[in-house]
């Protein structure tokens, strides 16, 4: 049984899953998720494989059936759950923050790196749960908007942090950015940027510099940024 089909198609899937299939979570945030939650303590009492978003959990053998879809940035076993210890390795609030990008249009248009070649729109995904900075209206001028309407992650995508505890840091600082108003060209140092406006790139700029001089600020041993 795919448990994909029982959830809900609304912008909330991607938190859902993160809520329900998250390492160490045993209390879950919504009853949609309670449901998936139950249902996957029944698979894993038959030993029945689990699918866990990006791939399938094997309870029998303790290992993921298919490869690490993040490949070696998540340890050198792409097939291993939690380096073979889940009591001292659970991560409850994810696995990853990454900054992505694509050509400039939809969700579709070729993935870039978010590195170089400034023509492209940035996005984070935390954990698989999207944060994209786009326009309302016009890319000349118009309000901003957050929005999920991307691909979790693609080959391109860089790594900012896998620490259990930043993901928590970047949820909160987007909140805190918030969405300012949106202009293709407020670049960093811009009349417009000066003003307050943003683009796609200088808004991720923005969250993943308050998140990271909290998380630097409050973790007593932090795993990244070091």
């Amino acid at each position: 049984m795919n448990l994909q089909r029982h959830i809900p198609k609304t912008a909330s899937r991607q938190k859902l899953f993160r809520c329900a299939f998250a390492s160490g979570v045993n209390r879950p945030e919504s009853r949609a998720a309670s449901r998936v939650w139950a249902r996957r303590r029944v698979k894993l009492a038959s030993g029945e494989s689990l699918y866990n978003y990006f791939r399938d959990y094997e309870p029998s053998i303790g290992r993921y059936i298919e490869s690490d879809p993040i490949g070696l940035k998540g340890g050198l076993s792409t097939y291993g759950y939690t380096d073979a210890d889940p009591p001292g390795a659970t991560d409850s609030l994810g696995l990853w923050v990454e900054r992505c990008a694509r050509g400039l249009g939809n969700k579709h248009k070729p993935e870039r790196s978010p590195r170089g070649n400034p023509v492209r729109h940035d996005y984070l995904s935390v954990s698989g749960e999207v944060l994209s900075f786009g326009p309302t209206g016009s890319m000349l001028l118009s309000p901003g908007k957050v929005g999920d309407n991307e691909y979790p992650t693609n080959p391109q995508c860089a790594t900012i942090c896998a620490a259990k505890e930043f993901d928590e840091f970047v949820l909160a600082a987007a909140k805190d950015v918030g969405a300012p108003d949106y202009c293709v060209f407020a670049t960093e140092g811009s009349r417009m940027h000066a003003r307050g406006m943003r683009n796609c790139q200088t808004w991720v700029d923005d969250v993943l510099a308050l998140a990271k001089r909290r998380y630097l600020a409050t973790v007593k041993c932090p795993q990244c940024f070091k």
